[in-house]
C-alpha cells in the first residue's frame, strides 16, 4: 500500500501547473557509502551547518527575537506578544501569558546533542563509562562518521584526545 501511495504521489504532483515528479526522482537517489561523493556530501552538510549557526547569530544581532522561558514559542519583532497560548507542560488546560528572553542560537537552530562513540571506546557505551565519553551534535557526529574533517571548536566536547574508560 505504501508503494502504490508514493507512486500516486509522484504521479500527481504538481505544484502551479508545474509537474515537480521530475525533481522528486532526482532527490531519490541514494548515495552508497563507498562513493566518492559520500565524503563530499557530509563536508558539504558540516559546512551548511556552521554557515547556519553563524548566519543566525548574525541575523539575531540585527533583529530583535525573544523565546518563552517555559515554552517553545519564539517571537520576531520587538516585544513579546500578550496572547494567552502559554502552558508550561502540555497537559495543563491553564493558558498564561509568555515570560520572553533574548533569544540566541541554539532556541532558534537547537543542538541535538548525541553520545561520540570514539576508536578507544567499547562498541556498546556503559553506564559506568559516561563521565568519560564525548558528546556531539547530531550533524556533527553523523558528518564525522562519513569522514568530515570536524572544526577544532567540537574536540573538547568529543573529548578526541581523552582517555578511555577503565571497565
Amino acid at each position: 500500500m505504501h508503494e502504490s501511495h508514493v507512486a500516486n504521489q509522484e504521479n500527481n504532483c504538481k505544484q502551479a501547473d508545474t509537474d515537480l515528479s521530475e525533481g522528486m526522482k532526482i532527490h531519490k537517489q541514494k548515495i552508497s557509502p563507498l562513493s566518492g561523493d559520500f565524503l563530499s556530501v557530509a563536508n558539504m552538510t558540516l559546512e551548511a551547518w556552521e554557515t547556519l549557526r553563524l548566519g543566525v547569530q548574525k541575523l539575531l544581532l540585527v533583529y530583535n527575537a525573544k523565546v518563552c522561558q517555559h515554552c517553545s514559542e519564539v517571537h520576531v519583532g520587538p516585544t513579546g506578544h500578550k496572547v494567552r497560548t502559554c502552558g508550561m507542560y502540555k497537559y495543563e488546560a491553564w493558558r498564561g501569558l509568555h515570560m520572553w528572553k533574548r533569544t540566541v542560537v541554539d532556541d532558534i537552530v537547537p543542538q541535538k546533542i548525541v553520545w561520540h562513540r570514539r576508536p578507544q571506546d567499547p562498541a556498546v557505551l556503559e553506564d559506568r563509562g559516561r563521565d568519560y565519553y564525548g558528546h556531539a551534535p547530531a550533524v556533527v557526529d553523523i558528518c564525522a562518521q562519513a569522514g568530515a574533517r570536524v572544526p577544532e571548536k567540537y574536540f573538547c566536547m568529543m573529548k578526541v584526545h581523552g582517555l578511555p574508560p577503565n571497565m
